[in-house]
């Protein structure tokens, strides 16, 4: 693994300046200097490389520039490399990022066949290789029980003075979110942000476990609380936007989601660059949900088809494969809701081999439910509300649906109720405007 606990010998017996600077990371108050500054030529590479590493783990900074000063005088940086690249690759800024994480693992690949690397760096390179070329599982065991067991076999040998340690409790919390355990998972962010109140990946799997639960009202007040957490220029901004917007849709603010959008999640960019395709998907989940909401998606779908479309292009996709994109259309274009409600059940429960979030996965379970709405039979819908309503009975919009559903099959007491507790949650009170 990329953070290791000699990370914190090494720094504490670094310069004053290095202390300077990790105080600045890790205190208190947010990180005064730009996010895409370099680290001087005053700080040791193996020093800057710590340090970057860090700062990247904690979700404040990308390495690419933390490390621009270093790599350029010395270019057989090795670990620079590596480190670079993984990050392009796992946490893009931009999707030229993903492009340039190719050219990374070249220079990584020519240095460790030209120089003598150690094992480990050998390892780094592979790793990073699998990635690139899109083989995660090789890249690193994609599941959560490994995600806990990583972090579960090396945290005894860690103590709350090690550098990184509040990092190692916030992946552990992370994977305990993945695996559902989320109360576990929620002390264990809480700690972690008592630790470092910069880690945004505990600030994360705060959001994550919130929405879990299904409370909007008390996951749109955490962000609103913490609202400084989600702007630090860092490879989460644009995703913690996007948890929030969340909690928003549940609640019905969707003038506040489609400024979010356009402003923090998926802005136009004025030299025409193209967003990472994470940013991308988030924005892709954003049109379904408020789709399935009721609300006009026109304009979103029509940014997100010209930006997906040139994201093909870039790599070399076909022009079959580009024609399909648009609005992700044929499930609900053709009205075959029947076939598409039989095809979405036969892949339910399993869509975590592909891997992504319980989040991702929740928008095929939106879409079942959609398709099983408009069908002749909704006895499936009704019975597929019942259980979303059991595991989420804070969701307003969960109840709107209800009621939609009620109404078509004509029960009226039902809707009435269903419609109630909709409002009751929040939906359509209008509210609080600073969530």
């Amino acid at each position: 693994m990329l953070l290791r606990r000699r990370s914190g010998q090494l720094l504490r017996g670094s310069s004053t300046r290095s202390i300077s600077l990790l105080g600045s990371i890790f205190g208190i108050g947010e990180f005064e200097g730009a996010r895409n500054q370099s680290l001087g030529r005053n700080t040791g590479k193996q020093q800057a490389y710590e340090l970057a590493l860090l700062d990247f783990v904690s979700m404040n900074s990308y390495p690419k520039f933390l490390l621009q000063q270093v790599l350029e005088d010395d270019k057989t940086f090795l670990m620079g490399h590596v480190l670079v690249g993984a990050s392009q690759c796992l946490a893009p800024l931009m999707h030229q990022d993903e492009l340039e994480a190719a050219m990374r693992l070249e220079k990584a690949t020519k240095i460790a066949k030209e120089g003598e690397p150690t094992t480990g760096e050998k390892m780094h390179v592979l790793a990073l290789d699998a990635m690139v070329h899109g083989r995660h599982r090789e890249a690193a065991a994609v599941d959560y029980k490994n995600m806990l067991a990583t972090v579960t076999r090396r945290l005894p040998s860690w103590s709350p003075n090690d550098t990184g340690y509040s990092h190692l409790l916030s992946m552990q919390a992370y994977g305990m979110q993945a695996a559902g355990r989320l109360d576990a998972a929620e002390a264990l962010a809480e700690k972690a942000l008592s630790l470092n109140g910069n880690d945004r990946w505990a600030f994360h799997t705060m959001l994550h476990v919130l929405e879990a639960r299904g409370n909007a009202n008390h996951g749109a007040s955490y962000a609103n609380q913490f609202r400084a957490h989600f702007d630090n220029g860092g490879p989460l901004e644009y995703h913690l936007y996007f948890q929030w917007t969340l909690y928003l849709l549940d609640l019905g603010k969707y003038d506040r989601i489609n400024k979010m959008v356009e402003v923090d999640i998926f802005p136009r960019q004025h030299d025409g660059a193209l967003h990472s395709v994470a940013t991308m998907c988030d924005a892709t989940q954003l049109f379904w949900r408020l789709r399935f909401a009721g609300e006009d998606t026109t304009e979103l779908g029509e940014q997100l088809l010209e930006n997906w479309s040139a994201v093909l292009s870039s790599l070399n996709g076909s022009e079959a494969a580009i024609a399909g994109l648009h609005p992700f259309a044929k499930v609900l274009r053709y009205g075959r809701f029947k076939d598409a409600t039989q095809a979405l059940l036969s892949v339910r429960g399993k869509l975590q081999i592909l891997g992504g979030t319980v989040v991702d996965h929740d928008v095929v379970e939106l879409l079942l439910i959609e398709c099983a709405s408009k069908c002749d039979d909704l006895r499936l819908a009704k019975l597929l509300l019942n259980e979303r309503l059991s595991a989420r009975p804070q969701s307003a919009q969960c109840w709107n649906s209800f009621s939609r559903v009620s109404e078509a099959m004509g029960d009226a007491s039902a809707v009435r109720d269903a419609q109630s507790m909709s409002y009751v949650l929040g939906l359509g009170q209008g509210g609080n405007q600073t969530y």
